[in-house]
């Protein structure tokens, strides 16, 4: 262990306790050209930057736009902005599909232009062409005993898997979010608060908000 000289701190790693031992300095590293001042060198230097003409400094730029920075991590931040600018798509050749990653255009092509057929089913003619998809037809082999059930928490209902277990959750036990404006009937669906308008209010009384 490596131990500080002034209290009692100690540390496995040297660098660690070379960086406690700051905290014991009484004499300031302080900017010559304002009243900044620091007990590290590294801040002090990061700090003088910023009186240096752009002339003198390195400066970060933008491949996008131009902007410059001082330092790199300004202009880290500033990419932020570009996030969904310049970046190169790519395209289905056989379709108007496009992504920005180039495996899932090859997993789109695959699904979609392909009747390729890779993954067998040891139990019966069936083949998919994702894992995925195999996966999920197996459990029509398993017994019903060695199957792991997701209960529904509010009722006795249990399903193959968990996606189904919190689509009927959703479903069937989320509550109305969508009120009628005309006769405060409740739905959980908008297509199903429209289709309810539809069929028993006349056109008189609906409004611009009703939609």
């Amino acid at each position: 262990m490596y131990k500080c000289g002034e209290c009692d701190f100690q540390a496995k790693i040297k660098c660690h306790v070379i960086s406690h031992q700051r905290l014991h300095q009484t004499n300031m590293l302080k900017c010559t050209q304002c009243s900044f001042q620091t007990k590290y060198r590294e801040a002090l230097k990061r700090h003088q930057i910023l009186h240096k003409d752009a002339a003198e400094v390195r400066v970060f730029v933008c491949e996008i736009c131009g902007y410059t920075a001082k330092r790199k991590h300004n202009l880290k931040g500033h990419m932020l902005k570009h996030k969904d600018q310049g970046v190169v798509m790519h395209k289905c050749s056989l379709c108007k599909f496009q992504t920005k990653y180039k495996e899932a255009l090859s997993r789109h092509k695959r699904l979609i232009h392909t009747d390729d057929k890779v993954h067998q089913c040891p139990h019966c003619d069936y083949q998919a062409k994702i894992v995925s998809y195999l996966k999920k037809h197996l459990l029509q082999h398993k017994d019903p005993s060695e199957l792991k059930l997701y209960k529904c928490s509010y009722c006795n209902i249990a399903t193959k898997t968990i996606s189904q277990r919190n689509s009927h959750m959703k479903i069937a036990h989320s509550p109305p979010k969508f009120q009628c404006a005309v006769c405060g009937h409740k739905t959980r669906g908008k297509n199903n608060l429209k289709n309810h308008i539809l069929r028993n209010h006349p056109r008189e009384q609906w409004s611009k908000s009703t939609f």
